[in-house]
């Protein structure tokens, strides 16, 4: 269960890592990528936020997956 709640996760907030353009082509960082680029500067501090927000809780999810497995072990 727990590794379903991840790939949840993962997945919800994996647009905020990668997407790609209307062309197809890659995208890294997509709203701060394109904030920058429409110099919407409120904007890219709001996404840093939020890219910073979900790395913090991936991390702390995978160190918490990290512990239970050692556990088991």
């Amino acid at each position: 269960m727990k590794a379903l709640l991840a790939a949840t996760l993962l997945q919800v907030e994996s647009n905020l890592l990668y997407s790609a353009r209307y062309t197809y082509t890659s995208l890294e960082f997509p709203g701060l990528t394109e904030a920058v680029e429409d110099s919407d500067w409120p904007l890219p501090t709001d996404q840093a936020q939020r890219l910073e927000a979900a790395l913090q809780k991936n991390t702390q999810w995978l160190r918490s997956a990290l512990t239970d497995w050692r556990g088991r072990t």
